[in-house]
């Protein structure tokens, strides 16, 4: 039987020009030229463009057979094969094996040639030229490694196949002579490439502050460069997830420090979403300034909706939380976020429970877990001492409302408003998954949803903040405040944490969370004495417990094949063990803990910018606005060739995701902040998991199997997860340990009240509890959304530059309603200005970038399990730094929120591998398809798709 007429049409990348005479296609891009010849094919190749004025190339195959139709599509996959080489370049990596005789290699011919020695003890001498246009190295970073560069894969992969027929065992049995050279990874040049360069620009900005010579500097940032030039993407992802966490931790520290300092909460958003879409926009000239595509009207009002609810709702409350608690305590909340994510996915139908299953009841059990650790470390506060340099939040003066609230107000607020944000920024998540999926530009997403953040945050600030005073920025910890968190965080760490959910899934990213808590516990107690009692102890174990508990449930629930519609690779597996021992399977745990190193910082910093008077609101304003200036540059350059159009869909569902996920998230997360300590706000950031969990399972997206041990783990993770943030938020509890310094070395706190006693009352406590977790809500929906987004528009740095972009308008609209006074907007130069320059910059920036690379080679549960470290980072840092001292409840929190989160993740594995069961030893029906995940084997290109 023929077909009368068949047709399958691809799209041309931009900057890409391909030319057609006689069957013969030359591709011509940045790398170079490559040609193929299709004459032997009876097809017919054209150029067109479509409505929009898209150029396509067109196959037709006239009265052809199943056979010829089967050409077509082999036909295209040549030409995209083409494609890729000019634009990223292939790179195959092999690794000598030996048992008997070391194997010896020369690289010789100006790296075209190679000779190798002594395979099987041997004296011949195999030389091996590459083919044309294919390079051979030795990997500085690897031992016995070659890495091969060309742009035609089937050059590169044919000289790898030459080097590895050379030394082929012959006459011996190969079960116990098992030597040669053999292909361990293949991937692009481009991805590695950018991600080292990524890397060692992160690495230097953290060096700045403790290195002085630049010698020094250049000559580490070389060594790191060469040793990273070579590893694999799964240890970038590790790597960058762990840088996020430090950046976070830093954000909440600093933050918190500014807010403290005078600075009004949603002012200090507005500036921040400000700050960051300026560092993100200049991410987007240099990376995606071909790559944006058209931006809808309807795109545009999603990317609106999204910045709402990030940038500037979430941010706005997590600010005006921060203000009211302690760094800790915010960084705590946010652990939330994934557990309120899985929740809101539940809700919308994204995530199925599988209330049958024993790793759906683990999910469960999780999020019961997480919330009851961040209720205790919320709700239960005892009186206690605190250091005689330590104020009480929200005591500086100006108009802000938060200032004037007394008594059991301030006790709930605070919690409360951190919950909200939490809330808020799991819903940007779930609705910035969708916006990458209609706006793959990561970086113009994050820059529109940065900018329409600041603009929002803006207005709020203004509304509710009318004295001028407010607005004004100090040179101080104000400005170091709204410097950090607008390029180190918004405008880096963003984009990083979008890098790393597209390479290793959003639940990957959020397993990093609680080492931000960890971070920013331990810069807490070393800088500002802040201490930690029985409850925060206990509400931070069961917040990271119930975080694990969703993610490991989560985890052994996931099933193999990936549905439409669904967010399967918000929860998926990690590389199986096997691969852990490559260069490939050691990049993601690298980049998770950078991230947590970061997160860890931004709590800290951001506690201290807040407590030394910064404004929330305009503190996320200022920080996206330099996250836009950081990211717009890189997305514009990087990502220009490859970044789809922007639709008015695409814009709506960014705009959607970046208020979850910046707006309200950040703005009720630092709100919250403001009421904890960064070690409280690091542990309760490990409820996000579960809360991620739960909203999946509403959402439809994820299923909890009740039959299943999987199932009842998710489930009971869940359960677990959620009473650990009950718990970490409504009951404190006596002090657990004494501070490891007597006096702080770092002041976040004022002199209110008398010497020796604490300044977070069990009403400031609550409500800073209550508004982290509200905004690991936000959180937890951002990252199911995320998923979504990502789909429709994949470019990473672009659509995390849109994030911030719209973000930093939301935020100047909120701050424009409640921070209008201009002093709050004015920036000094110290820790204020800062923490806006880290959490803009190494957060937003480059942390969430980076996370989202960790996510799309890892998947979302490798993230996820990574949050418990943020808890230890900032716990350990706030016991030297500040004297913290931890709660009973806080500890018992924390450590049920951990056992939920590890549970969720148990259980998603174990529904994974008995999905993965019955379809073992069965052939394929007629029509079926053969379904690998992303994440069974490394990807050959990986370009293919929380936290402050």
């Amino acid at each position: 039987m023929k077909t009368i007429l068949s047709s399958e049409t691809m799209d041309i990348p931009d900057g890409v020009k391909i030319k057609i005479n006689a069957r013969i296609i030359e591709v011509e891009g940045p790398r170079g030229k490559l040609t193929r010849n299709f004459k032997h094919l009876n097809l017919d190749f054209q150029l067109i463009k479509d409505e929009e004025g898209k150029r396509k190339l067109k196959i037709d195959a006239w009265f052809g057979s199943r056979k010829t139709s089967a050409a077509i599509r082999t036909a295209l996959s040549h030409v995209e094969n083409l494609i890729t080489g000019v634009t990223k370049g292939y790179r195959y990596k092999m690794r000598f094996v030996y048992a008997h005789f070391p194997i010896n290699a020369s690289i010789t011919n100006s790296n075209t040639a190679i000779e190798i020695r002594n395979f099987l003890g041997e004296k011949k001498v195999r030389k091996v030229d590459m083919l044309e246009g294919v390079s051979i190295v030795r990997s500085e970073k690897v031992k016995d490694e070659l890495v091969l560069d060309g742009n035609d894969i089937e050059l590169v992969s044919r000289s790898a196949a030459l080097i590895n027929q050379k030394c082929h065992v012959k006459n011996k049995d190969i079960r116990k002579f098992l030597d040669g050279i053999y292909v361990s990874e293949k991937g692009t040049v481009f991805e590695e490439e950018f991600t080292s360069l990524l890397v060692v620009f992160t690495s230097f900005i953290y060096m700045l502050p403790f290195e002085r010579s630049s010698l020094s500097i250049m000559a580490c940032i070389m060594k790191l460069y060469k040793a990273l030039k070579g590893a694999a993407i799964s240890h970038q992802v590790l790597l960058a997830m762990t840088f996020i966490q430090f950046g976070f931790a830093g954000m909440t520290l600093i933050s918190k420090a500014a807010l403290n300092a005078g600075m009004n909460p949603l002012v200090f958003n507005a500036y921040r979403q400000m700050i960051a879409t300026l560092v993100l926009a200049l991410l987007v000239l240099l990376m995606e300034r071909k790559k944006s595509g058209s931006l809808s009207f309807s795109l545009f009002c999603k990317i609106f909706v999204a910045a709402l609810l990030g940038p500037t709702l979430s941010l706005d409350l997590y600010y005006v939380a921060l203000h009211l608690t302690s760094a800790t305590f915010a960084a705590a909340i946010l652990n939330s976020i994934p557990v309120v994510t899985f929740f809101l996915a539940i809700i919308m139908g994204l995530e199925a429970v599988g209330w049958r299953s024993f790793y759906g009841g683990l999910k469960i059990l999780g999020i019961v877990i997480t919330v009851g650790g961040a209720m205790l470390l919320s709700f239960y506060r005892r009186p206690s001492t605190r250091h005689p340099n330590s104020p009480s939040p929200g005591s500086n003066d100006g108009t802000f409302f938060v200032n004037k609230l007394e008594g059991r107000t301030r006790l709930i607020l605070g919690p409360v408003l951190m919950f909200l944000s939490a809330i808020a920024w799991s819903t940007w998540l779930v609705v910035q998954s969708k916006l990458l999926e209609l706006y793959p530009a990561r970086l113009h997403l994050s820059t529109l949803q940065c900018l329409i953040g600041s603009v929002q945050s803006t207005i709020i600030a203004a509304a509710l903040e009318r004295e001028l005073n407010s607005w004004k920025i100090r040179w101080d910890i104000q400005l170091a405040s709204l410097a950090y968190c607008g390029v180190f965080v918004t405008g880096a760490a963003y984009g990083l944490q979008i890098w790393c959910i597209e390479k290793k899934g959003p639940f990957y990213v959020s397993m990093f969370s609680p080492l931000a808590l960890v971070l920013t516990a331990i810069f807490s107690a070393i800088l500002w004495a802040e201490r930690l009692n029985w409850q925060s102890i206990l509400g931070g174990i069961l917040i990271v417990g119930g975080l694990y508990g969703v993610l490991w449930g989560r985890s052994k629930a996931e099933k193999q094949e990936i549905h439409n519609g669904k967010i399967d690779e918000l929860f998926s597996l990690p590389l199986p063990w096997k691969q852990f021992i490559t260069m490939q399977a050691c990049a993601p745990y690298a980049a998770m803990l950078l991230v947590q190193l970061a997160y860890g910082g931004s709590n800290i910093l951001m506690k201290i910018a807040l407590e030394k008077g910064l404004n929330q609101i305009v503190f996320v304003v200022y920080r996206h606005v330099i996250a836009v200036i950081l990211l717009g540059p890189f997305a514009y350059v990087i990502e220009r060739k490859q970044r789809p159009s922007l639709s008015l869909s695409v814009i709506i569902k960014i705009f959607v995701l970046s208020s979850l996920g910046t707006t309200i998230h950040l703005n009720v997360y630092y709100a919250g902040l403001a009421y904890t300590s960064p070690t409280v706000a690091s542990a309760l950031s490990n409820v996000i998991p579960s809360l991620t969990f739960i909203m999946a399972v509403l959402l439809g997206m994820e299923k909890v199997k009740t039959e299943s041990p999987g199932g009842w783990a998710k489930m009971l993770g869940t359960a677990i997860c959620i009473s650990g943030s009950l718990v970490f938020t409504f009951w404190k509890g006596g002090y657990l340990f004494k501070s490891f310094e007597n006096r702080a070395l770092i002041n976040i706190y004022s002199t209110k009240g008398s010497a020796g006693e604490y300044r977070h009352a069990k009403e400031n406590w609550i409500k800073g509890s209550a508004l982290i977790l509200t905004s690991h809500v936000a959180w937890s929906a951002w990252l199911i959304l995320q998923a979504v987004v990502y789909k429709v528009y994949p470019a990473r740095l672009s659509l995390n530059t849109l994030i911030c972009f719209f973000a930093s308008i939301q935020s100047s609209f909120l701050a424009l309603f409640f921070a209008r006074t201009p002093a709050i907007w004015k920036l000094d130069w110290n820790v204020q200005l800062l923490t806006i320059i880290y959490c803009g910059v190494v957060i937003s920036a480059l942390g969430y970038y980076l996370q989202t690379w960790c996510i799309s080679h890892k998947g979302p549960v490798f993230v996820a399990m990574f949050s418990p470290l943020l808890v230890v980072i900032v716990g350990l840092f706030s016991a030297f730094a500040f004297a913290e001292r931890l709660h009973l409840g806080s500890l018992i929190g924390t450590g049920l929120i951990v056992v939920g989160l590890y549970c969720v993740l148990w259980g998603k594995r174990q529904d994974n591998s008995a999905a993965q069961k019955p379809n073992e030893g069965r052939g394929l029906a007629d029509g079926e398809a053969l379904e690998i995940s992303i994440n069974d084997y490394p990807l050959t290109d990986p370009d293919t798709s929380g936290r402050k």
